[in-house]
């Protein structure tokens, strides 16, 4: 009987989650909505770009989803439900699904779908918490399809020239190796280049003349032709990195000078060449410069080299061939045969050396390691120094990209770099204006506050200076005036750009006392006007990077004070609002329209921003302290301010988008162009289309219970 087939239909359905949570009366009721439909195995149940209406429950069979580009997705058994994705987006069908066997189906109209979530949140949280779990999923697909870039790739590619970052600092062998020492300290340099008449003589490195001054009790008068390396070996400009440092490794030495051109070989006779003898000059006085003794060519272990043995010359040695192995796995340099190659070579009077290279310039760029950018930055004596080293934070910036590092890690490294860049340009300031007549504090704001900077970024900053501040006196003001155009000059000039509203210490509104801050924040979380507002996303994300840092904290402490009145974080979550993804209705991309950026998706305010903004006002009336979005998101949760599938699911949505926008700059460095946040999205594959608006769907959803929540749509 009907009866009976619909008994059984209910027992069925009632075993299969999320319908087990139904009650007997909703269970009948959604039972009786129903359409059973039989598919013959190897049909196609689901097209891609079609509309879907319905909801699917496999009774009996199974069936397969395919992505676009033919790939399998999963299989699915008795028990598992499709076709929800477009019934939530309202959107298009994104899976092919075919009948993998002859299959039954139980159909639910798309509108008794969404009466049920409305109807019973358990139900709802079921489908949106799978529907999330497809941009996790994306996430790690994505990161994982990403090409790695070894380090030693690179290696192998850039020339030596581009190691060179500076001019050679050289030194006359007649000078005095106290003349050497001042000069290395003032040009902070390690080595020294002996030149006399225009001919490289040797080298002479700070490790000499420890050892062979300091502690072999020399005078500090003597010569520096006495304690130098003779002869130190070069290679040419077009050498490769990874040439030079298998050359390095073959003989124990640390420095290379790099020359302008190619040199004329030692032999002429190139087949002739199974060893080279290379010998010092002849100068006397210097054959107590080396110590022949500890040579050894056929076991070379730069490990167990002394200090006074480094080896930066080629003086006294016979060079065999070699067939051992380097330190990175690959077969040595056969030297012979690189200097019959005209690659390694004899230095001659016509040759003009460039610059130095050492094994820790070759190591930095092996691994781009940013924490060795970060003590370049903190030795720099000048604004045009610190600039110079812009080229290398692109390089930083390109590597973690190619590394597949993740969009929060990139942030956090990217503002690493910033924060070094503006402590060292406030030292110099310092260095040039004298000790500051008060205590004061160096604000960043934004991305920067945050840890989530990118390449393509501007500055924004303040000065928080102490209760002894008087602006009346013009010590006083003029002093911070003044460092306030150094730094943002300074920031400017290495490639941090002015903040086209102005939020910089030069705005004399910016450059306030601590009661003066107080009372700014006072007036903005009372006041909750639309410019207080805009204010408040702006410097409710602050950090403290250089000075007194106190003061950060007790204007912190006083915004966490007055951050949790409903009335203020209600129009907080209104300002939240304002951003909003750019998705569309049937799930297609809002474009910008008009200007520069016609037709593409701002991936910064539309994409970023909404949850920078959701995040914000999570931390606020939880009272966390974390600037960082993602840190801000997992601590509000831990606070109970926001849901731990909300936190997770906002979390991957940010990663992906974030991502997404970076590798697009990445691309825009590589080609040469001005760096944006605008991403056309006909240069984006079917599955980076997809999964970000999946990522998009997330957070209208998010901003949709946000605004229940606070009912932000009913403020003025």
């Amino acid at each position: 009987s009907v009866d009976r087939e619909l008994a059984e239909v209910e027992a069925f359905v009632a075993a299969q989650a999320p319908f087990d949570q139904l009650d007997a009366h909703s269970l009948t009721r959604f039972v009786r909505t129903l359409t059973v439909r039989y598919v013959r195995r190897g049909s196609t149940i689901l097209t891609i770009g079609d509309p879907n209406h319905e909801l699917y429950l496999l009774r009996s069979g199974a069936v397969e989803l395919h992505d676009d580009t033919g790939v399998l997705i999963t299989q699915l058994c008795e028990g598992a439900c499709f076709g929800y994705p477009s019934l939530l987006t309202r959107g298009v069908v994104e899976r092919q699904v075919k009948a993998l066997e002859d299959t039954l189906l139980y159909c639910l109209p798309e509108q008794d779908f969404h009466n049920l979530r409305r109807q019973l949140p358990s139900f709802d949280q079921f489908f949106s918490e799978a529907h999330a779990e497809r941009v996790r999923q994306a996430l790690s697909d994505f990161q994982q399809a990403q090409p790695l870039a070894p380090a030693s790739n690179q290696l192998m590619t850039l020339p030596l020239k581009e190691l060179v970052v500076r001019s050679p600092v050289n030194i006359d062998p007649h000078a005095s190796v106290q003349t050497a020492a001042i000069r290395m300290t003032d040009t902070r340099v390690s080595s020294l280049l002996v030149v006399e008449d225009g001919r490289l003589q040797g080298i002479l490195t700070d490790r000499d003349v420890r050892s062979r001054i300091v502690a072999a009790g020399r005078s500090l008068d003597t010569p520096v032709h006495k304690v130098m390396t003779p002869n130190p070996i070069t290679m040419p400009a077009g050498a490769l990195a990874f040439e030079a440092l298998m050359t390095m490794t073959h003989y124990g030495i640390h420095h290379l000078p790099v020359v302008e051109a190619v040199l004329e070989t030692v032999s002429e006779d190139a087949e002739a060449i199974s060893e080279v003898q290379l010998t010092p000059i002849s100068d006397d006085d210097t054959t107590d410069a080396i110590d022949t003794d500890a040579i050894n060519t056929n076991a070379i272990n730069t490990a167990n080299s002394s200090e006074h043995q480094h080896l930066e010359s080629a003086a006294n040695i016979t060079v065999q061939p070699s067939s051992t192995t380097s330190k990175l796995g690959v077969p040595s340099v056969d030297v012979s045969n690189e200097v019959a190659r005209g690659r390694l070579q004899s230095p001659q009077p016509q040759l003009k050396v460039i610059g130095l290279v050492t094994t820790t310039d070759i190591v930095r760029q092996e691994s781009d390691n940013p924490v060795y950018l970060v003590g370049d930055i903190r030795k720099q004596p000048t604004v045009e120094a610190l600039a110079a080293l812009a080229k290398r934070r692109k390089q930083v910036f390109n590597t973690l990209i190619s590394a597949d590092a993740t969009a929060y890690d990139i942030g956090r490294v990217m503002t690493l770099l910033a924060d070094a860049t503006a402590q060292q340009l406030l030292r110099l300031a310092e260095a040039k204006l004298g000790p500051p007549p008060v205590a004061y504090a160096w604000l960043v704001f934004g991305s920067q506050a945050r840890s989530e900077q990118s390449l393509h970024t501007d500055q924004d900053n303040a000065l928080l200076l102490d209760v002894d501040y008087d602006e009346t006196n013009t010590t006083h003001s003029s002093y911070f005036a003044n460092l306030a155009q150094f730094m943002c000059h300074g920031l400017h000039t290495c490639g941090y750009d002015y903040c086209p509203g102005e939020v910089m210490a030069t705005n004399p509104r910016w450059r306030q006392d601590l009661p003066t801050w107080l009372e700014y924040f006072s007036m903005w979380t009372h006041q909750p006007q639309p410019e207080a507002l805009l204010n408040a996303s702006i410097f409710f994300d602050l950090r403290a990077i250089y000075g007194k840092l106190e003061l950060a904290e007790i204007l912190l402490n006083h915004i966490r004070e007055r951050t949790d009145e409903p009335l203020f974080l209600g129009y907080m979550a209104k300002n939240a609002l304002g951003h909003q993804p750019p998705l569309g209705f049937f799930r297609k991309f809002v474009l910008e329209r008009g200007g520069e950026h016609n037709k593409t998706l701002d991936m910064k305010h539309r994409g970023v921003v909404p949850i920078i903004d959701l995040a914000r006002v999570y931390a606020l009336s939880a009272g966390v302290t974390a600037m960082n979005t993602r840190e801000r998101l997992e601590a509000a949760a831990r606070q109970d301010a926001l849901s731990d599938d909300g936190m997770a699911n906002l979390r991957d949505a940010l990663e992906f988008i974030a991502f997404v926008r970076l590798r697009h700059q990445a691309g825009q460095l590589r080609q040469g162009q001005t760096l944006d946040n605008y991403l056309a999205p006909d240069g984006l594959s079917q599955f980076e289309r997809n999964h970000l608006k999946d990522a998009f769907q997330i957070v209208n959803t998010m901003q949709n219970a946000l605004d229940m929540r606070y009912q932000a749509g009913r403020l003025g």
